[in-house]
């Protein structure tokens, strides 16, 4: 199928392999983890700044420690959130991409667990990510067996370097899950907290707090591992941890990056239809750039290569598709709308 053929047909396509619902919630996803980044990074300044005492001067550093911390929490919360939507995202393109709008929708614990506990057990093959991220049929691309070969050598590398990253952020989610849980159910986590363990009465239910004492770096609370054991303690006070923004950083640039390649490998795959294409490497930004070469090919590998991955770009159709505008509202609804925007109602939903 030539790019002209194709470029008429994957509309289409798309809406018979994943639909409509489905492609709009893949591509909201990717661009507002965009946007989510950058807010972890102006909160991170915030969270600096307040610390140095350079915002609301007036607050004691005690105090302004504890904000500095509540901050990190609700930082750590915006990242677990990113990773949960990745993670279901994952389970469901194995499963059926038809089913991603469903998911992200309203999607339990289970969903998520499921998907952490199979990356970790090591349960997802290289076939497995082929299949997410929107890898080509190799038989289909025209090559020579040796080409085959070789694209199929590199393709599966790379896959390789992704579930590495994966299982770092699987182990990431799970050493935090404890502590997101106690912040978003009950906010039962304490800030600048000053007993030790021997002197806590109470309560019954598993606490978690930061210590008190202030260091020159912002301060979190040490990841506690997820176990199905009862004998834990119930109250646990964490020491401080400075080095802990640079590795949330680093969760959400690698939730970010799987995402975007997630997400784009799957749009050029349906803009060419199932048929010949190759997948690519996306910047932090989203934009397009060549496959790179891992570590693992020789440098004979790589030459040939080159050629096979430069007749197959020519060949390979992909542009950025603008997703329908749901907002719109048709003129019925939309006179509801502004009817109910002059009562006093703070919140307008209308069916």
């Amino acid at each position: 199928m030539d790019v002209a053929t194709k470029q008429m047909k994957w509309k289409q396509f798309k809406a018979s392999d994943m639909g409509e619902e489905s492609y709009a919630s893949m591509v909201f996803f990717a661009s507002n983890i965009l946007y989510m980044d950058r807010l972890l990074i102006l909160e991170g300044l915030f969270l600096e700044n307040l610390e140095k005492g350079e915002l609301e001067s007036q607050i004691p550093p005690d105090q302004r420690l504890k904000i500095v911390q509540a901050g990190q929490m609700d930082a750590l919360s915006k990242i677990m959130m990113m990773m949960e939507s990745m993670f279901v995202t994952i389970g469901a393109f194995q499963d059926d991409k038809k089913k991603l709008a469903s998911k992200l929708q309203e999607y339990g614990p289970q969903d998520v667990w499921e998907v952490v506990n199979g990356i970790l057990n090591d349960k997802f093959s290289i076939a497995d990510y082929w299949k997410i991220m929107g890898f080509p049929d190799t038989k289909k691309l025209g090559l020579t067996p040796l080409g085959t070969r070789l694209i199929e050598k590199m393709l599966s590398a790379v896959l390789e370097e992704f579930a590495k990253t994966l299982r770092w952020l699987a182990t990431f989610y799970e050493q935090h899950s404890r502590l997101s849980d106690k912040f978003k159910h009950g906010l039962a986590v304490r800030f600048g907290y000053k007993k030790q363990i021997a002197e806590i009465e109470g309560p019954q239910e598993l606490l978690m707090a930061f210590d008190d004492k202030p260091l020159r770096k912002r301060k979190t609370v040490n990841p506690i591992r997820r176990s199905a054991t009862v004998s834990l303690p119930r109250i646990i006070v964490s020491k401080s941890d400075s080095s802990a923004w640079e590795k949330y950083s680093k969760a959400m640039s690698y939730t970010r990056k799987v995402v975007l390649f997630i997400v784009k490998n799957n749009m050029v795959r349906l803009q060419n239809c199932n048929a010949d294409f190759i997948p690519y490497d996306f910047d932090t930004e989203g934009n397009k750039e060549s496959m790179h070469f891992p570590a693992t090919l020789t440098e004979n590998d790589v030459r040939h290569l080159k050629r096979i991955l430069l007749k197959l770009e020519k060949a390979t159709y992909y542009k950025e598709d603008k997703v329908l505008d749901y907002g719109l509202l048709n003129k019925t609804i939309l006179g509801e709308v502004l009817q109910r925007l002059g009562s006093e109602e703070d919140v307008v939903e209308v069916e």
